[in-house]
């Protein structure tokens, strides 16, 4: 439990970090879009960003995303 996504994010919410994106699938076969939306209740200051037909693999090639998150580390 130490290692979920939840729990990591109550530790940053602790130490004040507040610049977060959270990217993921509708389609994710391996975590499910639940885990994300969850996550993002934990940081409602996040950006969540919910892609479609990518899968869990493909996220991170896909054109747009890199695009969304270049945008998201230059603001």
């Amino acid at each position: 439990a130490y290692f979920s996504g939840i729990e990591i994010a109550k530790r940053l919410q602790e130490k004040a970090v507040r610049k977060h994106l959270i990217i993921h699938d509708k389609n994710d076969r391996e975590a499910p879009i639940n885990h994300a939306r969850e996550l993002h209740k934990v940081l409602p200051h996040a950006e969540l960003f919910e892609t479609q037909t990518l899968g869990h693999a493909r996220l991170l090639k896909d054109k747009m995303v890199v695009r969304k998150i270049e945008k998201f580390l230059t603001i």
